[in-house]
């Protein structure tokens, strides 16, 4: 079993300063912090460690992204540990992300007893993570109308498109790994080209699935709820409801600028657990913070955040929680991309090879 647990810091001027501990009496030495930090220092293959600390077991956390911060549990032995790995990956990720944001409701003692935990990233946040990079957002855009570009030439298009010599095109082109919507292969012996496999789209749609839930089981709320979602999608005159299949051409443009603030929450792990809970039926806040584990002061903040940008909002007669515009990133087969390929292979731009990959890897992406 977990019997303690602390937080260390690693402050550049301070050294190693614990910041939270459970219980207050548990006592640590500078020494075995040390040990611990150089254990995760010389092998940053996994963010898991097992080691002994004064005669004592310990498991901690640390994450390349955070590497300023050390969570530690002491735990009865290893094999519980080695059982529990991934309950305590999930809180260790949990506190990372309180750390960064709201420290002040970091309970200790609550997210043990708990098992408080944030889920691993999912496929809908990773594609979220595109329209958080400029640059990313650009290749998208640009891969959509060529679907298949040597990754030189798209290397050189994004420095004249951003007017900078110091883009890296790896680090631009990686949310695009990451999310699978495009592969990286080499055709022949040193052509690297890039092909778009996968096409997403960011929008905020009805709450359809609560809404049927709340027509079935609460009719009283129905109506009110029907109203706030219609008010959203379809305002009366002159007011403009929202539309997000209008085609869009200006980066000022209000649906670009809300695709950013939608990508933003899905990114954001806590708000993104605490929107999962709701999105096929409403709650309140103690069924939230009961469902997802998680303090009932971390949702009742988050829920403010999305209330705030018009995700969730509160009925207060009820006392519940409910999604208003629910924001999805899908993905969808580029078809567009065959007639351009023909293009591109009359006009000689591609070569046989690489058009023959591209439908195999169109292909294999899915017939999954």
């Amino acid at each position: 079993m977990l019997e303690a647990a602390f937080i260390v810091h690693l402050d550049d001027y301070h050294g190693f300063i614990v910041e939270k501990k459970f219980p207050e009496s548990l006592t640590l030495t500078e020494k075995a912090i040390n040990e611990i930090y150089f254990q995760h220092s010389t092998d940053s293959k996994t963010n898991l460690k097992f080691s002994e600390m004064d005669g004592r077991k310990v498991i901690s956390f640390m994450d390349s992204n955070h590497p300023e911060w050390i969570i530690c549990y002491i735990v009865s032995d290893e094999e519980y540990a080695r059982a529990e790995a991934q309950t305590i990956s999930g809180m260790s990720r949990l506190l990372l992300e309180l750390l960064g944001s709201s420290p002040d409701t970091i309970d200790l003692q609550e997210i043990i007893e708990k098992r408080s935990v944030l889920p691993s990233v999912t496929e809908e946040q990773l594609m979220a993570e595109v329209f958080l990079t400029p640059s990313t957002a650009l290749i998208l855009e640009r891969m959509q109308s060529q679907c298949v570009e040597s990754a030189a030439r798209l290397s050189i298009w994004l420095k004249n498109e951003i007017q900078s010599d110091t883009v890296n095109i790896r680090n631009a082109i990686q949310p695009l790994i990451n999310s699978k919507i495009v592969k990286v292969e080499m055709i022949g012996k040193t052509k690297e080209m890039v092909f778009l496999v996968q096409d997403i789209f960011c929008y905020r749609a009805p709450p359809v699935d609560s809404i049927t839930k709340v027509i079935e089981e609460n009719p009283k709320l129905a109506e009110e709820y029907l109203a706030m979602v219609k008010a959203f999608y379809s305002p009366p005159p002159p007011d403009k409801g929202y539309n997000p299949t209008i085609a869009v051409d200006d980066p000022n443009s209000p649906i670009v600028e809300d695709r950013e603030k939608i990508a933003k929450i899905l990114t954001n792990r806590i708000h993104y657990t605490v929107l999962s809970a709701i999105r096929k039926s409403p709650l309140s806040l103690n069924q939230i913070a009961q469902n997802t584990s998680l303090p009932r002061e971390v949702v009742e903040k988050s829920l403010l955040v999305l209330e705030a940008d018009r995700i969730v909002s509160y009925f207060e007669g009820e006392d519940l929680w409910a999604v208003i515009t629910n924001p999805l990133i899908e993905k969808f087969m580029p078809e567009y991309a065959i007639p351009i390929i023909s293009h591109k292979l009359v006009d000689k731009e591609i070569n046989n090879e690489t058009a023959s990959r591209y439908c195999q890897l169109l292909f294999e992406t899915w017939s999954e």
